[in-house]
């Protein structure tokens, strides 16, 4: 189902599956830095793109 996913989203994107991650890691880290991080919790949006 993923890969099915990863496949399509890659081929209209016209982007590689590794460009993909990337981008997805990005958006997420920069998503739960505007809406979580205030002053000394900057290692929260990391923490949730590593998991």
């Amino acid at each position: 189902m993923f890969n099915a996913l990863k496949t399509e989203l890659s081929e209209v994107l016209h982007l590689s599956k590794d460009a993909l991650h990337i981008h997805l890691g990005l958006a997420i880290y920069l998503a739960v830095l505007l809406t979580l991080a205030r002053g000394r919790r900057l290692w929260l949006p990391w923490v949730t793109v590593l998991a």
